[in-house]
């Protein structure tokens, strides 16, 4: 399931969903940097792919 909601993520994102996605990605790299593990801005990432499929 998650192989396509990046698929439609990718197809139906708006600039700003893009940016949101990255701001997630980047607090995951954020967060091993100093040691953590990542588990919430990891939850995070996904959730911004989730919702940038446009199926609310």
């Amino acid at each position: 399931m998650e192989g396509e909601a990046a698929d439609l993520a990718a197809a139906r994102a708006a600039p700003g969903d893009v940016a949101r996605m990255r701001q997630a990605r980047d607090a995951i790299d954020a967060a091993v940097a100093s040691r953590g593990d990542g588990v919430d801005e990891d939850l995070a990432f996904h959730r911004s792919i989730a919702e940038s499929t446009g199926t609310r």
